[in-house]
């Protein structure tokens, strides 16, 4: 239906209105409007309809069943938003509704009246409509009489807003009042818990102070604050009403934390309503409700990421949690957390913060000496940077980096020192005296000498740092698994110096750094080798994969090539042509072998270079190269596998072979100063062998090619022999049925005694073969113009209810006589069959013919017809009998018969199938054969019609 509204207000037709509803009384004053719009125009149904949402759903109504009232809001949006009243006399004459579904089925409306609800600002409201089953038509009073009434609806409908719309706001206030309270108690609490905190209070005092706080505020719960960890709940504070038990100070957790809480751990609170319902509490189920609990709200306190307690709300009955609950135990225990949070941090600050100054400067000199390694790979730079910094920062006199080689002593190759003492350069620090010294290096430890003159240390060491000056000492190794790199030693030469643990770790995460620059520039070297070498080996493989796709494209060009074609020149030719062009080859031949033994002949051949033709020929001689290419082995001179190739002195013969022996074979010749590669190798082999498949598919398409036409010339020979025997025969056996004629005339007036009884039963021996022979004959002939396509269709209009059964009538004798039964199956009403009428009835013939042969006494034969849009379907079936399945595919045959299949010994010829199946075909038709259990179906398809 079309509608009348415009196109931006698009309204969705709805059930009754729910909302908006003024009570009963007013839904009556509108239900009496409705009754008095429909007496007014005596229809028997008015409505009233109502916009809200954008959405119609109906305010009132009189005369409609429930059923009916969605389909015929559909009419009432008719009169939305134009303010005008639509009158529609007869619906079905207006071609906007008439395919409406209320026209055309039940409630079958044929009137339609309908004025907007248009207030004075201009809003739509809705509608008045009055609808009827027959058509009528209004007067102009009657409307007038609808648009007073129409603002009769529109006061009502106003009154009923305007109420809905206090009502609403009078419970908005309510809620906003009641949010109001609820947030002023918690912000009273959260006041004074915050006041406790701000005064200095201690944590557990704050917390104590919260438990009570919270339990003056929700006197009907147990307020509990508790610590968790993975073995117990403690209970620290806990207050409950007079009616609950008290709480045990350790409920052990024996099975691990139940899943209760694991949203807990998420920092998520659980709220349980009924507690023998929830599921996650099985282990503490029976304990819990022991302590008077069915009901409880737990908020998790955490602290450093880590759940540390719980403040939970206990009811002593199942209870639905008010949001107003859940949100002041989540605020209290955000204020506790924060508090708990506060605690740890006051006394962990006055820790931190002297480390911090302490751990800042490290951490700069770590910064500024990792920065350096980053920046740079010379190591005697990074060196002299981390000398000259950890001696400032450390306020040392000497500060020395030995570097050792493998199986070398090390030597100083950096030092920042105060000028007053010696340098230390160059000098060398044996490997031994850190063995001897229980392998200190190894095991990452670190020499801590706060004065010489008071540790035993190996003799020559102990010498060494006397003649350095060194009064107290702070040696590092430098270590990369377990191989000393070198070392980093501070001297104080002044004085002894007791050295601090942070001065020992800052200069062992030195070394650490220090190492770390050390094979960064020994890594550095090996990736400079290493991208060189592997520069090279890209370019190499480059060149490899480039030539190796080119060859792949080619071959694919060549199989392409030769597989497209069945011409054995044409495979030969381009083979050689491509193979010469993708290899830039001097001359590139085909060979093909002859039916003399060893014999070929080259006799495709595309040339480059005419320089190797002298070469070419005399290698075409070589009695090697043939028993090789026989033997299907590759050229030269080694007795080779046919998966193998070998080029000697630029000259590459590959065999074509395949399954059945060697086929061809490809020459190809290149300047003696060049060699076939693998690659190259590998594509001629694989080009042959696409020769080889393409020169056997040729041969065989060609061997097929001449079968088909010998084939063919033989059917035509039998075709023609089977014609002309078919004519020369019926004349003589027309000669002969009508001598037979005579003689049984002539012979009936005789009197010849018992003579004449077997003289009679051999004339119908006779008269029946000679019958016989004619069907025979004019089968024969029938076919033979049916193949030739010499037989004309007649083309008549068949209604089978009256023809079919006349054709089945001359069976029906027989058929009484063999005690068989016949059923004709036709439908009440079936389409004319527009078909050659002497055609159908020689294949229903033929069919009734062979199920009269070969059903048994007391068994059924059915024909039926049933037709669709385009086909006609006929089915001629037979029970107690059945066609084996191999037999089935055989039967259309010419001269098949199946042995031991005629109870009635009629005989046959063998041809009635065979030409049934030329007569269906020759209708544009098909047949075809089924054998179920015991019964034997023959199904006709037709088309209903066809041109001659």
């Amino acid at each position: 239906m079309k509608s009348l509204l415009h196109s931006e207000q698009t309204i969705t037709h709805n059930k009754p209105c729910e909302a908006q509803s003024g009570g009963t009384t007013s839904e009556e004053a509108l239900n009496d409007l409705a009754r008095i719009a429909a007496h007014i125009c005596g229809t028997t149904v008015a409505l009233i309809s109502f916009v809200e949402n954008n959405q119609m759903c109906f305010k009132a109504q009189v005369g409609l069943d429930a059923t009916e009232i969605n389909s015929v809001l559909e009419l009432c949006s008719v009169a939305l938003p134009q303010n005008e009243a639509i009158v529609i006399s007869d619906i079905r004459m207006d071609e906007r509704f008439s395919s409406s579904s209320v026209v055309t089925s039940h409630p079958y409306i044929r009137f339609y009246a309908g004025l907007p609800l248009i207030t004075s600002q201009g809003k739509v409201l809705g509608s008045l409509c009055v609808i009827d089953h027959i058509p009528r038509k209004l007067s102009q009073k009657q409307i007038k009489m609808l648009w007073a009434l129409s603002r009769q609806v529109i006061t009502q409908l106003e009154q009923q807003q305007n109420l809905y719309t206090l009502t609403y706001t009078i419970y908005e206030d309510q809620q906003t009042q009641q949010k109001l309270q609820e947030s002023e108690t918690r912000l009273r609490l959260l006041n004074s818990i915050s006041t406790q905190i701000t005064a200095g209070m201690s944590v557990y005092e704050v917390i104590e102070h919260t438990v009570k706080q919270i339990s003056e505020h929700f006197k009907s719960f147990r307020v509990v604050y508790s610590t968790i960890d993975e073995q117990k709940i403690t209970v620290l504070y806990s207050l409950q009403p007079p009616t609950m038990p008290p709480l045990d100070k350790i409920i052990p957790i024996i099975s691990g934390l139940p899943k209760y809480f694991d949203p807990l751990r998420s920092f998520q609170p659980v709220v349980t309503e009924n507690l023998i319902k929830a599921i996650g509490f099985e282990p503490f189920v029976d304990q819990l409700l022991s302590f008077g609990i069915q009901a409880m709200v737990n908020v998790p306190l955490h602290h450093s990421d880590k759940l540390v307690g719980l403040l939970c709300f206990d009811s002593p009955k199942p209870r639905q949690w008010s949001e107003h609950e859940v949100d002041t135990l989540t605020s209290v225990a955000e204020y506790l957390s924060f508090a708990l949070k506060e605690a740890h941090a006051q006394e962990r600050r006055s820790q931190a913060e002297a480390a911090l100054r302490q751990q800042h400067q490290r951490e700069r000199l770590l910064s500024k000496i990792t920065q350096q390694i980053r920046r740079s790979l010379d190591l005697g730079k990074i060196l002299d940077t981390t000398v000259t910094e950890v001696r400032h920062f450390l306020q040392a006199e000497r500060v020395v980096a030995h570097c050792y080689q493998q199986g070398r002593d090390g030597i100083a190759i950096a030092q920042s020192a105060d000028p007053s003492w010696i340098s230390s350069l160059d000098v060398k620090m044996d490997r031994s005296w850190f063995e001897k010294g229980a392998k200190l290096y190894q095991q990452g430890n670190v020499y801590v000498i706060d004065d010489i003159e008071q540790v035993k240390l190996p003799c020559q060491f102990q010498q060494f740092l006397a003649q350095q000056q060194v009064q107290a000492a702070l040696i590092v190794p430098i270590l990369e698994s377990e191989e000393l790199l070198g070392i980093i030693a501070i001297y104080q030469c002044s004085q002894t110096r007791n050295w601090k643990t942070w001065e020992i770790d800052l200069l062992e995460q030195l070394a650490t750094q220090v190492a770390i620059a050390i094979q960064q520039g020994k890594l550095y070297q090996q990736v400079q080798q290493l991208n060189s070498e592997l520069q090279h080996k890209v370019q190499q493989r480059t060149a490899q994969l480039e030539q190796a796709l080119d060859l792949e494209a080619t071959l694919k060009r060549i199989t392409d090539q030769v597989r497209d074609s069945l011409d054995e020149n044409q495979i030969l030719q381009t083979a050689v042509e491509q193979l010469a062009l993708a290899l830039g080859v001097d001359c590139c031949q085909a060979s093909v072998q002859t039916t003399e033994p060893g014999g070929s002949n080259i006799c495709y051949e595309y040339r480059i270079s005419s320089t190797s033709e002298s070469q070419l020929e005399s290698l075409a001689k070589l009695s090697q190269v043939d028993y090789q290419l026989e033997q299907e082995q590759y050229f030269p001179c080694f007795l080779l596998t046919s998966a193998q190739v070998q080029a000697s002195e630029g000259i590459l013969t590959c065999p074509i072979v395949d399954e059945q022996g060697v086929l061809g074979e490809l020459r190809l010749v290149i300047p003696l100063s060049q060699s076939f590669n693998d690659v190259e190798i590998r594509l001629v082999r694989q080009v042959a062998n696409q020769c080889a498949i393409a020169l056997r598919q040729a041969r065989l398409y060609q061997a097929a090619q001449q079968q088909a036409e010998a084939l063919e010339k033989l059917n035509h020979l039998k075709d023609d022999f089977l014609s002309t025997v078919s004519h020369e025969l019926r004349s003589p056996m027309t000669n002969i049925k009508m001598a037979l004629k005579m003689l049984e005339m002539n012979l009936e007036p005789l009197d010849l005694g018992n003579v004449k009884e077997k003289i009679q039963r051999y004339l119908r021996i006779l008269q029946d073969e000679s019958v016989r022979e004619l069907i025979l004959i004019n089968n024969l002939l029938d076919l033979s113009r049916l193949e030739a396509g010499s037989e004309p269709l007649e083309l008549n209009t068949i209604k089978l209810q009256d023809w079919l059964p006349g054709i089945i009538k001359p069976f029906v004798t027989r058929v009484h006589n063999q005690e068989q039964l016949l059923e004709l199956e036709l439908p009440n009403q079936l389409p004319s069959l527009n078909s050659d009428q002497h055609a159908l009835e020689r294949i229903l013939g033929e069919l009734l013919n062979n199920a009269c042969k070969y059903t048994p006494a007391g068994e059924k034969i059915t024909v039926s017809a049933q037709a669709t849009e385009t086909m006609m379907q006929l089915q001629v079936s037979n029970s107690g009998v059945e066609i084996a399945t191999e037999e089935l595919s055989q039967i259309f045959e010419k001269f098949y018969r199946i042995p031991n299949h005629d109870p009635w010994k009629h005989g046959g010829t063998g041809l009635g199938l065979a030409l049934v199946k030329k007569l269906v075909k020759h209708l544009g038709g098909s047949i075809q054969a089924e054998s179920p259990a015991a019964q034997t179906i023959f199904t006709i398809q037709l088309p209903l019609t066809q041109s001659c």
